[in-house]
């Protein structure tokens, strides 16, 4: 499976197009158990969060994603999110940036 970071810094967008200051809001629903700690969370644009909501799939800017439980392994929280740029295409792993 292909990988795809969640931010671009030089660019300064997220994996969806959308610009703007990257957030460390919950990429996993807070409703639904989310964690977000500083040393380790998804960068996504307040737009981007605002599409997803507490939505699991989706789609956000035509781009589709699907979000994985959030998980704990030997103390670190992980967060998993696939998207799909073509509805015919292959599914492409969203990998986070680790930001200290």
């Amino acid at each position: 499976m292909k990988k795809t970071w969640s931010w671009d810094r030089f660019e300064n967008i997220d994996c969806f197009g959308n610009e703007g200051e990257p957030t460390g809001t919950y990429i996993w629903p807070k409703s639904k158990g989310g964690v977000r700690i500083p040393e380790n969370r998804m960068l996504l644009s307040k737009k981007s969060i605002e599409a997803i909501g507490d939505e699991t799939k989706g789609e956000v800017n035509g781009i589709r994603y699907s979000i994985t439980k959030q998980f704990v392994l030997g103390g670190d929280i992980y967060g998993n999110m696939k998207i799909q740029t073509d509805r015919y295409g292959g599914w492409i792993e969203v990998v986070k940036k680790v930001q200290k």
